[in-house]
């Protein structure tokens, strides 16, 4: 391969405190957990459903008795644990995978380290990926991979590196993207005795405690690699064949500060499709056969977190986002336009909100639930399901042309933004039943 309206029933409630209001709710109902109460790095967390439907997940946070300071935890000085939590029809079972230390660690590579990433095969055993300080040297960081293998942990070294993102191919075999020991983008791939590391982009050398430090994998039918990756301002594109990688540019010229770059997904085609965050907007960018396309899918979100892609069995695209504000915002494509919403409220809702769809196309969500703008804090990890089933199978959209290699975004027709109403010293409470219609323009 070479690559150069839904209208739902609702209850809507609108309360107005402090000069705040909570977003129109727009579709059927959304419920809400708490999945652990605790001390959590602010960065990414991993979510995934196995073949029931039940949700799993995986994060890191400080175990109970870290010490108090300003009346906050202060995890410097105790073991931070990288935890899997999974829910077995009736209550969260979690387990502690492995330990690290963040003493003497900058705020941004504490940041780097709470990334991990998650699969579970056909058996619904999980396999994941993360990093830790190498106890040996303080310039070094070790990327661990780890599987269940029905009655304990196998954890193994892949090399040094940072922020790996996991795929797994047909045979349940793992491939890993991620920052390699001097920046570069490097890959990794089990050959069933031993991990092959190769570096993918020479030219990506980039600090590994750069927040922007971004890379995403999906693989083909057959074990190929796709890779959407950082490197500065710049969002490329990687595929290998036999003879060798192929890179190419795919955007320029944009704010880097709002962790822009999302995940990678592959259609039914193969064809590959991602989303990411421009300045205060989300753009949806997919492959057609023969060209790249993009979408603006929301804007004026204000400070964009992050985003997560995911088809559904139609290719039909479902994205999460998060803004400044702290709603975790939830947009689908309804066959004619990207329909909208916030669905949960949090202080700060973190950098990442995976989502997974079950087998009846419900979305389901994970984020932060932090009480401080920092990297370490008191915090909970919350998930959220909604109830989808007035949905109905629609097409793929039909997108608009993206940017070509080296040049800055396009501008497209703007969209309608979602709403963040201001009111003063006024509790406004607005119930509402009937027919509401969230939508943007393509």
């Amino acid at each position: 391969m070479k690559f150069a309206t839904v209208t739902t029933i609702s209850v809507a409630v609108i309360l107005a405190i402090f000069g705040l209001v909570l977003p129109v709710y727009a579709v059927s109902t959304w419920s809400v957990q708490t999945v652990d109460a605790v001390a959590v790095l602010s960065g990414g967390l991993a979510l995934a459903l196995d073949s029931n439907g039940n949700p799993h997940m995986v994060y890191v946070y400080a175990p109970e008795g870290s010490s108090q300071t300003g009346g906050h935890v202060d995890v410097h000085m105790n073991p931070q644990s990288l935890t899997y939590a999974s829910w077995n029809g009736k209550t969260w079972e979690k387990q502690a995978i492995d330990y690290f230390y963040i003493a003497n660690l900058s705020t941004q590579v504490v940041f780097s380290l709470s990334y991990s990433s998650l699969k579970l095969d056909p058996q619904n055993n999980p396999h994941l990926v993360y990093s830790i300080p190498n106890p040996n040297s303080t310039k070094q960081y070790l990327l661990k991979y780890a599987c269940w293998t029905g009655s304990a942990w196998s954890i193994q070294t892949v090399d040094y590196g940072i922020r790996g993102a996991l795929a797994l191919d047909s045979f349940g075999k793992p491939h890993i993207v991620y920052s390699g020991a001097d920046g570069q983008l490097s890959y990794a791939s089990w050959n069933g005795s031993a991990w092959a590391t190769q570096i993918v982009d020479p030219q990506s050398s980039r600090r590994l405690t750069d927040i922007n430090n971004l890379q995403y994998l999906a693989l083909d039918s057959a074990g190929r690699p796709y890779i959407v990756y950082e490197v500065g301002a710049v969002i490329k594109f990687a595929t290998n064949s036999v003879t060798g990688w192929t890179i190419d540019t795919l955007l320029t010229g944009f704010d880097t500060t709002a962790f822009p770059l999302g995940n990678i997904v592959l259609d039914s085609m193969g064809y590959p499709h991602f989303s990411c965050g421009i300045n205060d907007w989300v753009m949806y960018v997919s492959w057609n056969g023969s060209a790249w396309n993009s979408q603006k899918v929301v804007s004026g979100i204000g400070f964009s977190h992050g985003t997560f892609l995911v088809l559904d069995k139609n290719d039909t695209p479902h994205i999460t986002f998060a803004n400044s504000s702290g709603y975790v915002g939830y947009a689908r494509w309804t066959g004619t336009s990207w329909f909208a919403q916030f669905v949960a409220h949090a202080a700060l809702a973190g950098n990442s909100m995976p989502l997974a769809l079950d087998s009846a196309g419900n979305p389901h969500i994970a984020y932060l639930d932090v009480l401080l703008t920092y990297y370490f804090t008191d915090g909970k990890i919350m998930y959220t399901t909604g109830n989808q089933s007035l949905q109905t199978p629609t097409p793929a959209p039909t997108e608009t042309a993206a940017p070509t290699p080296s040049l800055s975004i396009p501008e497209i027709s703007p969209l309608v933004t979602l709403p963040l109403l201001a009111l003063t010293a006024v509790v406004v409470v607005i119930v509402k039943i009937g027919v509401r219609r969230l939508r943007t323009e393509t």
